[in-house]
């Protein structure tokens, strides 16, 4: 995502001609960690290890943790992915980003019927039964959440149990389908 202001660039010399050039502040909305995994998705021929692909990262792409506050991120999103990773780390096998969760549970996450819970295959299926296996439900987790305090974003902090949690992001899917389709 671009920054938003005039004053958001950094001065970077090219390597081909040796001269300045402004380039507009991008900050990702991934993790380096997520666009480390698409790149190997989409790119398994090339050989690059984690490190590596870190340090190429351009002087103007900032992480997504830098972001300020005047540059827009979904919150829906956000709040999924926060959920979905806190029980990544209590559950075995649990995806820890929205969209790997969706792909577990749908057919096909390009496919409008999937993605709209009107697919025959996958409409029904339930990831609580898939992933509560051999877990204890009553364990206490906590994730960050934002919310608004005074019509200004904050992040609060959630806790509770993980049979709960699980729970609120089953309510949440038919929503964040939907959401992540259009």
């Amino acid at each position: 995502r671009q920054a938003p202001g005039k004053r958001d660039y950094k001065t970077v010399k090219s390597k081909v001609s040796g001269e300045k050039e402004k380039l507009q502040i991008r900050h990702m909305v991934m993790t380096v960690k997520e666009a480390y995994a698409l790149f190997v998705e989409e790119n398994p021929g090339i050989g690059i290890k984690k490190s590596k692909f870190y340090s190429l990262r351009p002087i103007h792409i900032r992480l997504s943790s830098e972001m300020p506050h005047n540059v827009c991120v979904c919150k829906l999103h956000a709040n999924f992915n926060f959920l979905t990773e806190s029980l990544s780390k209590a559950v075995v096998g649990f995806p820890p980003t929205g969209k790997e969760l969706l792909a577990a549970i749908c057919c096909n996450i390009t496919s409008e019927a999937c993605m709209t819970e009107s697919c025959n295959k996958c409409k029904d299926t339930n990831f609580l039964t898939k992933f509560s296996l051999n877990i204890d439900l009553e364990a206490q987790i906590s994730w960050k959440q934002w919310g608004e305090v005074n019509k200004r974003p904050v992040i609060t902090y959630v806790e509770t149990t993980i049979g709960e949690a699980m729970e609120m992001v089953q309510n949440m899917l038919g929503k964040f389908n939907v959401h992540c389709y259009i």
